[in-house]
């Protein structure tokens, strides 16, 4: 009786917890700013590689939304990292079957999404944050200033290609940008 009753806890757990997982609610047109949530619960880079990145800059996700609910199109703005590509495309497509497509949500399977996601990993960059400290020296100050302003441009220059994917690159795009996503590691 005693292993019956232990059984029976362990399947209203389970089934507990299957439930929990698909509580989140789908995506539409009035929720579409939810995006970005499904995205960060799932972006991940190694750790290995966060604590070696010097790397600020901002990255366009284009997507498409299939009438089957599934991401399709996916496109990154050019010179995003191969391992920054492959963390947000399984992000993105996290919110595969979380899409609600109806006639009344049509639409969503007729727009293209440009997501930007904004990335700070200063782990790397080993001269510090480039933030004001004046107990450093004028060459280590130099130093800091030039990476900071290294890692600014490549986000300038990501803004600048924002029609230009892996994809190919668009002489316009009709889309609807979603709220920005930032990634960040700076431990001190």
């Amino acid at each position: 009786m005693k292993k019956i009753a232990t059984i029976f806890v362990f399947l209203l757990l389970l089934a507990a917890g299957s439930y929990a997982q698909d509580k989140r609610p789908n995506l539409t047109f009035s929720n579409i700013d939810q995006v970005g949530a499904y995205v960060s619960d799932h972006f991940s880079i190694d750790e290995k590689i966060m604590d070696t990145l010097c790397l600020f800059t901002s990255v366009f996700v284009k997507f498409n939304v299939s009438e089957k609910g599934k991401i399709s199109n996916l496109g990154f703005t050019i010179g995003t990292p191969a391992f920054i590509t492959n963390a947000l495309k399984k992000a993105i497509e996290s919110t595969n079957g979380h899409w609600k497509i109806d006639k009344s949500e049509k639409r969503l399977t007729t727009t293209t999404y440009i997501l930007p996601v904004v990335l700070y990993y200063g782990l790397g960059c080993k001269e510090g944050t480039g933030g004001i400290d004046v107990n450093i020296t004028p060459e280590r100050r130099a130093r800091e200033y030039v990476k900071l302003n290294n890692t600014a441009l490549n986000s300038s220059y990501a803004v600048q290609n924002i029609l230009d994917f892996d994809t190919g690159r668009a002489n316009w795009l009709r889309c609807l940008i979603l709220p920005p996503i930032s990634f960040s590691a700076n431990r001190g």
